[in-house]
């Protein structure tokens, strides 16, 4: 197993070291961060990264011509606020720091190149729960290559380590069912990792409570259901309660395109909901349009897979 799994990363790693200079806005913000952990204050930091070239290069690529956003200092502050509990990878920049060198994003982009090298290993894990080594290692391997996984994880991409805690809180679920409630550890760790890395926690505790609802009838699994579920809640709380942003305001950024709403009350985002829901869909849906016909085809055959 051993052998499949360092076969696995190889494999990855290969693209990875070819492509990792793309910045984007959340990089730009991850950036800043990382100056914060590093003792500038919040202004200098925001200064630092905003007025740079990095900035200007994210703008051209992200920015409408007749709507400026990233080089616009009220939609920065603005936006920052959705940032404030994401500390991890900044963090992990801040330590590969000194070694990576003062070029702006460098840091970073190693960091979020690391993320991206574990997720491969900790999905061939949780899929080796129920299937062999070698289709596990396969389906590992293809969905890390898959465009979208490759695209959102490398350069100042800084999706890779959320994916990849998400599968390792999954793969931490399975194991203190199958295995024991040692592994409780490794749960409670790496739901708290994802609280100040991406705002997903939320997403593996509602997998709990759906698994407590569909093994309600079964008292062991029931106990273990509720255990994860008491341990998990407290994991996340912290980063929620000390740095957490407004859900509404949350809400109504997204439903404007990530732009400044002008309304974010809670009868804009229950008006809005339903269409940047169905928005939201479709676009996914149609993302695999953006790429060559057989990679296409490929992600929509895994698609249906999964559907099944």
């Amino acid at each position: 197993m051993a052998v499949v799994l360092a076969a696995v990363v190889a494999i990855v790693a290969l693209p990875g070291f070819a492509k990792i200079d793309e910045p984007t806005s959340d990089g730009l913000f991850y950036e800043a961060h990382r100056l914060r952990l590093q003792g500038h204050s919040d202004a200098e930091a925001t200064r630092m990264v905003f007025d740079a070239p990095i900035a200007r290069q994210v703008a051209s690529i992200e920015d409408e011509p007749d709507e400026p956003r990233v080089l616009d200092p009220a939609w920065v502050d603005y936006s920052m606020r959705f940032y404030d509990r994401r500390w991890l990878v900044p963090g992990l920049a801040a330590a590969i720091h000194p070694i990576a060198g003062d070029e702006p994003g460098r840091a970073l982009r190693i960091a979020s190149l690391l993320g991206y090298l574990l997720v491969a290993p900790i999905l061939f894990l949780l899929l080796r729960r129920r299937f062999p080594p070698l289709p596990s290692a396969a389906v590992a391997l293809a969905c890390t290559l898959a465009p979208p996984v490759y695209k959102w994880s490398l350069g100042m991409r800084v999706d890779s380590w959320g994916l990849m805690l998400e599968a390792l809180a999954l793969l931490a679920v399975v194991l203190v069912k199958e295995a024991g409630h040692g592994w409780l550890v490794l749960w409670v760790a790496s739901i708290a990792a994802l609280s100040i890395t991406r705002d997903a926690a939320v997403v593996v505790l509602a997998a709990v409570v759906w698994l407590l609802f569909v093994e309600r009838g079964k008292p062991v699994a029931t106990r273990t259901n509720a255990l994860l579920l008491a341990t998990g809640v407290p994991a996340v709380l912290p980063a929620y309660l000390l740095a957490g942003a407004p859900v509404r305001e949350n809400l109504a950024y997204v439903i404007t395109g990530y732009k400044v709403p002008t309304d974010s009350s809670w009868a804009f985002v229950i008006e809005n909901y339903l269409d940047q829901l169905w928005r939201t869909i479709t676009t996914e849906l149609e993302y695999p349009l953006d790429f060559p016909a057989p990679v296409a085809l490929l992600l929509y055959v895994g698609l249906a897979i999964a559907g099944v």
